[in-house]
């Protein structure tokens, strides 16, 4: 079985976001620092793309990991841009979750994964 995942959109994403938690657009909008609630309503539709160096605010106002709403940004809007800093990294941004995940496989002092429960 062949299955494709097909990433959210950033405007999907603040869409489900928005509809998921109990705060209104004006209340994102005034922890973001937006004169006006419809940029967030703009952000939801795609009609304007969300800036970058708004991504941290907004992933806090939505209370969700801010790496992985700047992963879904750089990969909408820059993907080329991400893909050449994943290379000169050598590695990806890690969400909370997925480093968690990486935490719980620590080597202990002779040099072997010690799993964690």
């Amino acid at each position: 079985m062949n299955t494709t995942i097909t990433p959210t959109s950033v405007a999907e994403f603040i869409a489900d976001r928005l509809a998921a938690i109990d705060k209104t657009q004006r209340q994102i909008a005034n922890e973001c620092g937006f004169e006006s609630p419809n940029i967030i309503s703009l952000f939801k539709t795609g009609s304007t793309k969300l800036p970058l160096n708004r991504i941290g605010p907004l992933a806090k106002a939505l209370d969700v990991d801010p790496a992985h709403l700047l992963r879904l940004a750089m990969l909408e809007y820059l993907p080329d841009t991400w893909g050449a800093l994943e290379d000169v990294m050598q590695s990806t941004l890690l969400t909370a979750n997925e480093l968690d995940c990486c935490c719980a496989n620590q080597i202990d002092r002779s040099g072997r994964i010690a799993m964690t429960m």
